[in-house]
């Protein structure tokens, strides 16, 4: 029998926001760490711990980093190089690498560019390597088959680039790219859903 996880975006959805409650419907936060730091060894220590939103009961991710990150732009292929290098159960990287191919794939539509030529701005953090990787754990600590999605909330507005682009459109542009063929609804102003979010 196959295991569904119906995901209800209520009220956006971002990497770290989808791992926690991953970690809070029972995933293993040991195996979690596991696999991050098989990837990215000594660069992040995290937890979980209960807050309360609009009244509810919810889990958030508290992440502490470890050395400095370098926040140049960084070429895709680094991220796929060092998903590659680790040692992953086959499952938990055959997520991972499927989820950062469609990364690419749409950074490199929305830029008009071949993926082997692809650098990655924000995206590029090893933040995106934590929460793909935490979440194909995750799942796979849930045994997960199937996963379903809600209508997803869309704000509007501008988002200040830490790089050179400027001001950066809401949504962005590469979110629109990866949730083609999704139900969206209107979400107010503000960035309600990331690009890890969206994959």
């Amino acid at each position: 029998m196959s295991k569904l996880l119906y995901v209800d975006v209520i009220g956006g959805a971002a990497g770290d926001m989808l791992l926690a409650a991953l970690l809070d419907a029972g995933s293993n936060l040991d195996e979690v760490r596991a696999a991050v730091d098989a990837v990215l060894p000594g660069r992040f220590e995290f937890d979980t711990e209960v807050v309360r939103r609009s009244g509810l009961r919810a889990r958030l991710l508290r992440i502490r980093a470890g050395q400095a990150e370098d926040l140049e732009p960084r070429p895709f292929r680094d991220l796929i190089e060092a998903l590659e290098a680790a040692t992953l159960s086959e499952s938990v990287a055959f997520r991972a690498r499927n989820v950062l191919d469609m990364l690419g794939a749409a950074e490199a539509r929305v830029h008009g560019i071949d993926p082997a030529d692809l650098l990655l701005h924000e995206l590029g953090d090893d933040d995106t390597l934590l929460d793909v990787v935490g979440v194909a754990a995750a799942l796979e600590s849930l045994q997960v088959d199937r996963l379903l999605v809600s209508t997803v909330p869309f704000g509007i507005g501008k988002l200040e680039s830490r790089h050179s682009h400027g001001p950066v459109p809401l949504p962005a542009t590469v979110t629109l790219e990866l949730l083609r063929g999704f139900t969206v609804h209107g979400a107010g102003v503000g960035e309600t859903v990331t690009p890890t979010g969206a994959i």
